[in-house]
């Protein structure tokens, strides 16, 4: 299976939590593409992220996807919503934010 990860900026606080979901990713050998944006971000904050492909766009992930998971609040839903367009990509929000409405 092929899982797409969006996020954009990660409280510190939160590192545990997308750690714990990058390392039972890996646990089941599942494929992982993570947003080039967010990645910059976790980089210095989660570990064993080396040799994992990145995506910027729609274009990167349409025909690769299976889902995606998108990590922060309802505002990044929204933007993971930009991402996947009509590509029928299913999203699986986490909230990491405030509210978590839609996540």
């Amino acid at each position: 299976m092929k899982v797409a990860v969006y996020g954009r900026l990660l409280d510190i606080s939160k590192a545990q939590i997308v750690q714990y979901l990058f390392d039972e990713l890996r646990k089941r050998d599942m494929e992982c593409f993570i947003h080039d944006g967010f990645y910059a971000h976790l980089v210095k904050k989660i570990k064993h992220l080396e040799g994992i492909p990145l995506f910027s766009g729609y274009d990167d992930i349409k025909d690769q996807a299976d889902f995606i998971f998108s990590l922060g609040g309802d505002g990044t839903i929204l933007d993971t919503l930009t991402l996947v367009r009509d590509s029928d990509i299913p999203i699986m929000g986490i909230n990491l934010g405030k509210l978590g409405f839609l996540s």
